[in-house]
């Protein structure tokens, strides 16, 4: 959940300095990894999961509907 919330929120709120989380997390992720893993190979290996939360963003701005939705069944 933290990559997907912090890539799309500079998106939506137009301010960029929250994309530097998502990279503090691709330093983290270089630290767990196996010796001789690159750093390119981590951002490579990271982009389809921002792929998918541009397209949640997009997503929620295209049918604000669905972020409403699931509050709603909760009551």
């Amino acid at each position: 959940m933290p990559v997907a919330a912090t890539v799309p929120a500079p998106l939506v709120r137009g301010d960029f300095r929250a994309a530097l989380a998502f990279g503090l997390l691709l330093f983290v992720m270089q630290g767990v990894a196996p010796p001789g893993t690159r750093f390119g190979e981590i951002c490579v290996a990271a982009l389809p999961f921002m792929g998918c939360a541009l397209l949640l963003a997009v997503l929620i701005v295209a049918f604000p509907g669905l972020a409403l939705w699931l509050p709603w069944l909760g009551g």
